[in-house]
C-alpha cells in the first residue's frame, strides 16, 4: 500500500486482504454519498466494516443457501452466527422465522423490503451476533465454492487461545487466567456485560443503565434499546451529577458503564471516585478500556467488568474481529457474572483465535511505538495554528484522571481527535494518508468519526444540539497513529502540513 497517495474509495484496508476490516473511503463526497446511500457510493464498497457492511464472503454463502433450500426470490437470508443468536434475534423482533442451519452455518429468512429485516439487521449491528469472515471463508472453501483460502500468518502451536490469555493477562496484571473470556468482536463483549449485569440485577428490581460520558455508538445503542431505563451524562466530569442521581435512585441503578479512554474525545472519567460512589449502592461498573490499552492504564482496581475490543490495538492490522471481557476476580459479583456470561457470548473462530495470537504477539511493543509516536504528534498539533481543538489522553480537561490510572509517564495511547479552524471538507481531501473506519492499525488512519458514526445527528438543529451539547463538533477528525516504520512520524506531519497550507 502507498501511503502517501489516495487510496480509491471502496478498497480494503489493508489492500488485497478480504479479511479486512476497514475500507477506504478518501473524500468526504464519498462519506456523504455512502451515508446517504449514494447507489454509486454504495456500488464501489464491497465491504467495510463486519457490522455494517456485510461481508462479500458472507453474501456469497446468502446466494448458495438460496439455490440450495429452493428458497423464494421474495426472501432474503440474513446470516447469522449461532443458534443462540437466532433466538435473541426472535426476542429482539417479537417474533419468528424460518431458519436454516448447515455445517455450522445459520441463515434467517425475512421478507425482502420489510421492517423486519432492517430490525435484523440492526440486532446483528448492536451484539455483533455476525459470522466470521474466516468461518465464512472455510465454508465456502469446503463446499467448492473457493478454490483456495487467503494466505496469511497464523499461531502454529497448540492452544492459541492460551496464548491470548497470557499475552492479556500480562498486560492487565492478573495472577490467572480464569476471569478472561472472549466475543467473536468487542461490541458482543459490551452486549454480554449488559445482558449478563441485566439478568443478575432483574432479581432485584433494578433496571436503569447509567452511560458515564459519550461512548462509541454501539454501547450507546445496546444500553438505551435493550435496558428498560437508561441515563445519560455527556460529560465525562459530571461526577457531581451522578452522585445527586445515586442519592435519588441508587437502589434502581443496575451498573454504570464508562470508558477509559472515550470514543471520539479521547477523556478519562475520574473512575476512582466513581467506582468509589458506585460501591456506596452496591452498583458494578464496566469500563472499555479500548483505547486506554491494558499496557497504558490499569482500570482493574476500579471496575468489576473490562471489555476491550481486540480488532484495535490487540490485532494491530484490521483483519479480524474479536473481544474480550475481563471479569475483577475480587468483585462481589464474580461468581455471578462468570454464571451468566455462557447465555449471550459468542465464542471466536478458530482461524481468528490463530490469527489473533499471532498478532497480539507484538501488543507491547506495538503500544511502546505508538506511545512514542504519539507525543511527538500530539506535540506538532498543539503548536499547529490551524487546528482549533486537540483532545487525547494529556487534554487539560481530564489530564489529572488519566494521571491517576496510567502505568507510566509516557502513555499517550494511540488516538489524536483533532478540529481545525476551517471545515473539514477543505482539509480531508488534502490529506494523502489512509482515510477509513476502525484504529489500533501499524499505519495512520484517519476517520471522520461524526460523519461516519452520527451521520443522522449532523443533519439536524436537535441533532447538532445534542452533539454540541455533549462538546463533539461535528467536523472531528480521529487520528489512529501509527505503530510502525512503514510511516516516518515526521513525514505524517509533513502531511498534514501539506494539507493545511
Amino acid at each position: 500500500m502507498n501511503h502517501f497517495s489516495e487510496i480509491p474509495c471502496g478498497q480494503t484496508i489493508p489492500p488485497d486482504n478480504i479479511h479486512a476490516v476497514s475500507v477506504s473511503i478518501p473524500r468526504l463526497s464519498d462519506v456523504i454519498g455512502y451515508e446517504e446511500n449514494d447507489p454509486n457510493i454504495r456500488e464501489k464498497i464491497k465491504s467495510g466494516y463486519p457490522r455494517f457492511v456485510t461481508h462479500p464472503l458472507l453474501i456469497k454463502i446468502q446466494q448458495l443457501l438460496h439455490e440450495k433450500y429452493g428458497i423464494d426470490k421474495n426472501k432474503e437470508v440474513v446470516l447469522i452466527s449461532s443458534r443462540m443468536a437466532v433466538e435473541g434475534l426472535f426476542s429482539f423482533v417479537g417474533k419468528r422465522f424460518d431458519v436454516i442451519e448447515d455445517q455450522g452455518i445459520f441463515g434467517v429468512c425475512l421478507n425482502k423490503n420489510s421492517t423486519d429485516i432492517e430490525n435484523a439487521q440492526l440486532f446483528l449491528q448492536h451484539t455483533g451476533y455476525i459470522p466470521s469472515s474466516r468461518l465464512a471463508e472455510q465454508y465456502l472453501f469446503e463446499n467448492g465454492a473457493l478454490l483456495s483460502k487467503f494466505e496469511e500468518s497464523l499461531y502454529p502451536n497448540e492452544d492459541p487461545q492460551e496464548f491470548i490469555k497470557d499475552t492479556l493477562s500480562d498486560a492487565y496484571g492478573l495472577k490467572k487466567n480464569d476471569g478472561i473470556l472472549f466475543g467473536n468482536c468487542g461490541t458482543n463483549a459490551i452486549f454480554t456485560a449488559f445482558r449478563t449485569l441485566q439478568e443478575i440485577q432483574q432479581e432485584w428490581g433494578r433496571d436503569t443503565f447509567v452511560q458515564f460520558g459519550w461512548s462509541y455508538l454501539d454501547t450507546m445503542e445496546i444500553l438505551k434499546k435493550f435496558s428498560a431505563n437508561y441515563v445519560f451524562f455527556e460529560s465525562i466530569t459530571s461526577i457531581a451529577r451522578l452522585e445527586k442521581l445515586l442519592k435519588a435512585k441508587g437502589n434502581q441503578i443496575a451498573a454504570i458503564f464508562t470508558e477509559v479512554t472515550t470514543n471520539p474525545l479521547i477523556q478519562t472519567p475520574d473512575l476512582p471516585a466513581l467506582y468509589n460512589l458506585a460501591r456506596q449502592y452496591d452498583i458494578p461498573v464496566v469500563v472499555d478500556v479500548t483505547f486506554g490499552t491494558p499496557y497504558n492504564v490499569d482500570v482493574r482496581p476500579y471496575s468489576d467488568i473490562i471489555t476491550e475490543s481486540l480488532t484495535k490495538f490487540a490485532c494491530g492490522n484490521a483483519d479480524l474481529m474479536m473481544g474480550a471481557l475481563v471479569v475483577n476476580e475480587v468483585s462481589p459479583w464474580y461468581s455471578e457474572i462468570m454464571k451468566q456470561i455462557p447465555a449471550f457470548l459468542e465464542a471466536p473462530f478458530e482461524g481468528d483465535i490463530r490469527r489473533l495470537a499471532f498478532e497480539i504477539k507484538g501488543y507491547k511493543t506495538r503500544m511502546t511505538k505508538i506511545n512514542k509516536n504519539t507525543l511527538v504528534l500530539a506535540e506538532y498539533f498543539t503548536k499547529c495554528k490551524n487546528i482549533k481543538e486537540i483532545y487525547w489522553p494529556y487534554q487539560e480537561l481530564t489530564r489529572d484522571n488519566y494521571l491517576r490510572l496510567q502505568k507510566h509517564p509516557n502513555a499517550a495511547g494511540g488516538l489524536i481527535s483533532l478540529v481545525f479552524n476551517e471545515p473539514l471538507r477543505r482539509i480531508y481531501d488534502k490529506i494523502k494518508l489512509p482515510k477509513g473506519p476502525s484504529a489500533g492499525t501499524e499505519f495512520t488512519l484517519l476517520m471522520p468519526y461524526v460523519y461516519l458514526a452520527h451521520y443522522d445527528l449532523i443533519l439536524t438543529k436537535k441533532g447538532r444540539s445534542y452533539l454540541d451539547a455533549a462538546g463533539i463538533h461535528p467536523d472531528l477528525l480521529r487520528v489512529s497513529v501509527v505503530s510502525v516504520g512503514i510511516e516516518n512520524v515526521e513525514t505524517i506531519i509533513g502531511m498534514f502540513e501539506e494539507a493545511l497550507a
